[in-house]
């Protein structure tokens, strides 16, 4: 399907083209293995075939960069597997493999992402070392074995990156890119901005600023508009949809022909190497790389789409929160979160003030940017021992299976809460011990809540009445 390119120096070949990189690594091979998959990382050295598998189905369906199985190859990470002592032989077997699929025109990309070297406790003193020797051992691994550039993901931290970004400048002249999870709002997931982390990363090294996982390819998207104008190459690898949990395994939505539907959008943007990130596979990366063959890419005006209301449709009732409103031209609502300490008393003043000040609604996030804080029910509860407001809760499918799900709803609803905002959620992206459930997404919760609203759950059992929800959803 692909005729051979001429291999020229990968930045040379972005300003002729764009070039097409490979899916996931992690949740391919995961789906692939007959086994749990701890470490996919240790995939290299406990099943080498599995992962030149993988690299040789991406490169038939036409990936141009492929990367290395590197992503948590570093000291300090393996030792949590007891494989620290390995990280020089698995970081250059895996760049091994990759070459050994790669055709000669194929870039050979060293993926390395978050090094995790604050204290851990699952983890012996004697692997507490800092982030520079963690970074420069795997690197150099990488770099010796040849690779073609070095590709810097999933970062949350635009600090952690510039400093790797800065480091990995100091040992060679490929290139780097520097790769961010980041929102449609123009905020890196730590909350930065956007913009101005780009332009430190470019300032500190990065030849190729990125953006991929996080939060879907509509946040990418939106994401794009606050860095292509920086100079900088752009590449961009979006998740497959937000998972779901299926049978035991974690499933991705989004089809091959959304993501080729898409590819051309993200290319007509401006982005120079489209690829994916979880979920994605080698049909993903096949239907991409044919639709941006088959399309002369030309620039494009972004166009608003019209959103068409389905509430006849799906039989939505308006609940508490909206009957409170009936009489109110233009409600107004606060956003107010609920503290991460023990410390409620700023944030319930703070809700006093604004209830004061004529705010017709208190909405509360669900750990946002999934970091901890007080569970919002219970804020919510405490709140209104001394503020009368309705309250619109925040729910994401990250923390909770079906069942705490369905649960959290009915408590809500005892507690006579007025309205849920039914949200996918923000992936944890560190590790501290949490995992993701996603048992549901945001369209997943809104159907559980609407069942609750009808008197009966996602079994059709009945639940004695029927909650008075208002729902949103994002």
């Amino acid at each position: 399907m692909n005729t051979p390119h001429e291999k020229l120096p990968l930045l040379d070949r972005l300003k002729r083209s764009v070039v097409v990189a490979d899916g996931a690594m992690g949740t391919f091979a995961a789906s692939l293995s007959p086994n749990a998959v701890e470490s996919v990382e240790s995939l290299t050295l406990t099943n080498p075939d599995l992962i030149s598998d993988i690299h040789r189905q991406y490169v038939r369906a036409g990936a141009q960069i492929i990367e290395t199985n590197t992503f948590g190859a570093n000291r300090r990470d393996l030792a949590r597997y007891n494989l620290g002592d390995k990280t020089v032989e698995l970081n250059r077997t895996a760049v091994r493999l990759a070459r050994a699929e790669a055709r000669p025109d194929v870039y050979i990309a060293g993926s390395i992402g978050p090094c995790h070297c604050s204290t851990d406790a699952n983890l012996p003193e004697s692997e507490s070392t800092d982030f520079s020797e963690v970074l420069k051992e795997q690197l150099a691994a990488l770099l010796e074995e040849g690779i073609d550039l070095v590709y810097f993901e999933t970062f949350s931290e635009t600090r952690d990156l510039a400093a790797a970004v800065a480091l990995a400048r100091t040992m060679t002249s490929l290139p780097i890119a520097a790769s961010l999870i980041a929102s449609r709002f123009g905020t890196s997931a730590s909350g930065e901005d956007l913009a101005a982390s780009a332009q430190r990363l470019i300032d500190g090294g990065a030849d190729i600023i990125g953006l991929n996982c996080g939060y879907g390819i509509r946040a990418i998207e939106g994401a794009m508009e606050y860095v292509n104008h920086l100079g900088a190459p752009l590449s961009v690898m979006p998740n497959a949809g937000f998972p779901e949990q299926v049978g035991g395994r974690l499933r991705f939505g989004a089809s091959e022909e959304y993501l080729a539907s898409e590819a051309l959008v993200l290319a007509q943007r401006g982005a120079r190497i489209i690829g994916g990130c979880c979920g994605t596979t080698p049909a993903h990366i096949e239907a991409m790389a044919r639709k941006l063959s088959e399309k002369k890419i030309v620039s494009k005006v972004r166009v608003r789409r019209e959103i068409v209301s389905v509430q006849t449709e799906e039989g939505f009732k308006d609940g508490a929160l909206l009957d409170s409103f009936s009489s109110v031209k233009v409600p107004i609502i606060c956003e107010i979160d609920p503290p991460a300490t023990l410390a409620t008393g700023p944030n319930i003043d703070a809700i006093k003030a604004a209830a004061e000040a004529g705010a017709n609604a208190i909405s509360m996030a669900d750990n946002p940017l999934a970091t901890i804080k007080i569970e919002n029910l219970a804020f919510a509860m405490s709140v209104r021992n001394t503020v009368k407001i309705p309250v619109i809760l925040h729910l994401t499918g990250r923390d909770r299976n079906l069942l705490g799900l369905q649960s959290f709803m009915l408590g809500a609803h005892l507690q006579g809460i007025e309205a849920l905002l039914c949200i996918t959620g923000d992936p944890l992206t560190h590790h501290g011990g949490g995992t993701n459930v996603f048992d549901a997404n945001s369209i997943g919760l809104l159907k559980m809540a609407a069942n609750l609203n009808r008197g009966h759950n996602l079994l059709g059992k009945a639940i004695g009445e029927q909650t008075n929800f208002s729902l949103g959803v994002g």
